[in-house]
């Protein structure tokens, strides 16, 4: 028996790849748009619990193959981010579609958190406090996370977290 989460129910009945395919749905219809941001840093903390750590027991491969390291991921994905932004990378990866600024995807924000908190949540996890105590720990860590989701924060409001020096 496969997991729950495998089956699609209405697959290819009520779901499109765009939002000009949405509102192709019922030409003319008054669509209310919402998009949901999380603040950044506690999406990092989330995304690398579950993708870094909980998924890692999968296969080493992803994240970089830093094995769970946290200064190993943040300086790798740093180093896309900004090779992304100036424009002389343009593949995107499992990891990059987790960890780029919510400000490049907002048209995904809406589906990510449209049920509250998602399947794998961390929030509670004992990973995910040891992974948040390490980070705000790390003021190195921290600035380069606050850099790499600067216009995050500006954009949807969030305050700069402090970072300990």
């Amino acid at each position: 028996m496969r997991p729950i989460d495998l089956y699609r129910f209405c697959q290819k009945k009520n779901e499109a790849g765009s939002l000009r395919a949405v509102q192709a749905l019922e030409s003319g219809a008054n669509w209310t748009y919402l998009a949901v941001a999380r603040e950044p840093i506690d999406r990092f903390l989330s995304g690398f619990t579950d993708k870094c750590i909980k998924e890692q027991k999968r296969g080493p491969h992803k994240c970089y193959n830093c094995m769970g390291n946290l200064t190993c991921f943040i300086n790798k994905q740093y180093e896309r981010t900004l090779q992304y932004a100036r424009g002389s990378l343009t593949a995107i990866g499992y990891e990059d579609i987790h960890f780029y600024p919510q400000s490049w995807h907002v048209a995904w924000i809406a589906t990510q958190m449209r049920d509250g908190r998602t399947g794998h949540a961390t929030h509670r996890s004992l990973e995910r406090q040891r992974v948040e105590a390490e980070l705000k720990a790390d003021p190195k860590l921290m600035t380069m996370l606050t850099r790499m989701f600067y216009y995050d924060f500006l954009l949807f409001g969030f305050p700069l977290p402090e970072i300990q020096s």
